[in-house]
C-alpha cells in the first residue's frame, strides 16, 4: 500500500519535474550543448521548464499532402521537352522551368505537355523573356509566370508589375541559394522574411496582389530543418497578417541541393536525399523538389539518378504514407523548443535587415554576405578538421568512383556555393 502511494506520488507532474531538475543541476555541464554553426544553445532543462509553449507553430491543414516538383533548366527546346516528358512519365506532379532565352520557341518547348493536368511554373530570368512569354501566353490552364526580383533591376520593376497583370503569376522568394552558399537556419529565415516583407510593400505600392512561393533549402540536420520550416511558416504568416494578406497567399517549396552530396556515391546520396526530404515533408511543405545528385556534374544527371530523385517523394507519400501524418511534432518538447529558438533568432536577423528599405540595396546585400561568409568558412573549417564527417566524401569513399567532375558554377551575389565534395577533391 505504501509502495503504491509512493508510486502514485512519483507520477505527479510537479514532483517528477522537481526530481528531474535536481538531477540535471547536479551534472548540468553534461546536458548543455552549443552548435556554433547554427548559433544555437540547447539545454536539456528546456524540455522541463517549457512544458506549454506560448506559440503554436502548427499550421492548420486538412492533410500533409505535398506535390512532387521537377526543376529543369532550359537548353535546346526539343532536348528540354524530352526531359520534361520523361519526368512527367516518372511521376512528377509539378514542373518548374528556368528560362533565360527570350528567343525560345515556346510551342516547341511545351509540345505534348497537357497543362490542364500539370501545374507549371515558368521562371523567367529577365525582362526580355517575360515579354516573350506574355506574347506567347494563350490562356493555358495551370501555368504561372514565376518571378524572382533578384533577376531584375530596380528600374525594371514598374514594367514587370505591369506585364504580370496580364498573365497568371507568382513571385518567388529565394532562400535556397543563400542556404547553398552556407547560410545557417536563422540566416535563411531572416533573409526570407526580409524578402517577403519588401515584396509585399512593393506589391502594395504598385496596387497589385500576387501570391508568393518561398523556396527553402534543406540541410542535413534533421531536427533543425524541421524546426526551421515550422518557425519560418509561423513568421511568414505573421508578416502576411501585418500586411492584411491571407495565409494561403504563400506556398513553401523545399529544395534538396548539393552541399553534402558526393559525385562518387549514388547510394549514400539516396539516403541523404531521403532523410532531408523526410524532414521537409514532416514540417509540412507544399512542394518538394529533390534534384539529382549529379545534376551539377559536367556530364549532367543520369537517367538513374533523376529517376531516383523523383521516386523518393513517391515512396515517402505512398509507401511510408507520410501524407497522412499531419503535424507529427506538435507539442514535441525538443522540436517546439528548437522552433522557439530559431523563430527568435530568425526574427532578430530580419529586424537587423529591416533597416535597409529598398530592394537590392547594396549595403543590405553586403550585410547579408557579411554574416553568411563566416558561417560558411566555419563549415569548411569543421569539414577539413573532420568534425563534419560525410560518408562517401571525406570518410569511407567509394572505391569504385564514377568518373564525374563538378561543373563550374557562377557566383551568387559574389558568394561561392558550398560543395564539400568539391573541396575534398581539390584538397586531394
Amino acid at each position: 500500500m505504501t509502495a503504491s502511494a509512493d508510486l502514485e506520488g512519483d507520477l505527479q507532474t510537479e514532483r517528477w519535474k522537481a526530481k528531474v531538475l535536481n538531477e540535471i543541476e547536479k551534472s548540468k555541464g553534461d546536458y548543455q550543448a552549443f552548435n556554433p554553426i547554427e548559433e544555437l544553445s540547447y539545454e536539456i532543462v528546456d524540455n522541463v521548464t517549457r512544458m506549454h509553449p506560448a506559440v503554436d507553430f502548427a499550421q492548420p491543414r486538412n492533410d500533409n499532402n505535398w506535390k512532387n516538383c521537377f526543376i529543369c533548366k532550359t537548353e535546346e527546346e526539343k532536348q528540354t521537352n524530352k526531359k520534361l516528358l520523361a519526368a512527367l512519365m516518372d511521376g512528377a506532379e509539378v514542373i518548374q522551368i528556368l528560362v533565360a532565352n527570350p528567343k525560345i520557341q515556346w510551342n516547341l518547348l511545351f509540345e505534348a505537355i497537357e497543362f490542364k493536368y500539370i501545374e507549371t511554373f515558368i521562371c523567367l530570368r529577365n525582362l526580355e523573356t517575360l515579354h516573350s512569354f506574355c506574347q506567347w501566353y494563350k490562356q493555358e490552364e495551370n501555368i504561372k509566370a514565376s518571378i524572382d526580383l533578384f533577376d531584375f533591376k530596380e528600374a525594371e520593376f514598374e514594367e514587370v508589375f505591369s506585364l504580370l497583370k496580364n498573365v497568371p503569376s507568382i513571385f518567388q522568394i529565394n532562400g535556397f541559394d543563400f542556404q547553398q552558399c552556407g547560410a545557417n537556419a536563422r540566416q535563411e529565415i531572416g533573409v526570407i522574411l526580409s524578402q517577403t516583407n519588401e515584396l509585399l510593400l512593393l506589391q502594395k505600392s504598385f496596387g497589385i496582389e500576387i501570391p508568393i512561393r518561398i523556396e527553402v533549402g534543406i540541410g542535413s540536420d534533421f531536427m533543425i530543418e524541421i524546426a526551421k520550416i515550422r518557425s519560418l511558416k509561423y513568421l511568414v504568416n505573421r508578416i502576411l497578417n501585418d500586411h492584411g494578406r491571407k495565409e494561403d497567399d504563400v506556398q513553401f517549396n523545399a529544395k534538396i541541393g548539393w552541399t553534402n552530396k558526393s559525385l562518387s556515391d549514388l547510394h549514400t546520396n539516396q539516403l541523404r536525399q531521403t532523410t532531408e526530404a523526410l524532414s521537409a515533408v514532416l514540417a509540412g511543405v507544399d512542394y518538394l523538389s529533390i534534384q539529382a545528385y549529379d545534376n551539377l556534374s559536367t556530364s549532367g544527371s543520369s537517367i538513374l539518378s533523376q529517376r531516383m530523385a523523383i521516386n523518393i517523394s513517391h515512396l515517402l507519400k505512398e509507401e511510408a504514407q507520410v501524407r497522412f501524418i499531419n503535424n507529427p511534432f506538435n507539442n514535441s518538447f525538443a522540436i517546439e523548443n528548437l522552433s522557439h529558438k530559431l523563430a527568435a533568432l530568425g526574427w532578430q536577423t530580419f529586424q537587423e535587415l529591416d533597416g535597409y528599405a529598398t530592394w537590392l540595396n547594396t549595403e543590405k546585400l553586403d550585410k547579408i554576405k557579411a554574416f553568411i561568409k563566416p558561417i560558411s568558412a566555419l563549415k569548411i573549417k569543421s569539414f577539413k578538421e573532420n568534425k563534419i564527417q560525410l560518408i562517401g566524401v571525406n570518410i569511407f569513399r567509394n572505391p569504385k568512383e564514377e568518373q564525374k567532375e563538378w561543373e563550374v558554377e557562377g557566383l551568387f551575389l559574389e558568394m561561392e556555393k558550398l560543395r564539400f565534395d568539391k573541396i575534398e577533391r581539390h584538397e586531394n
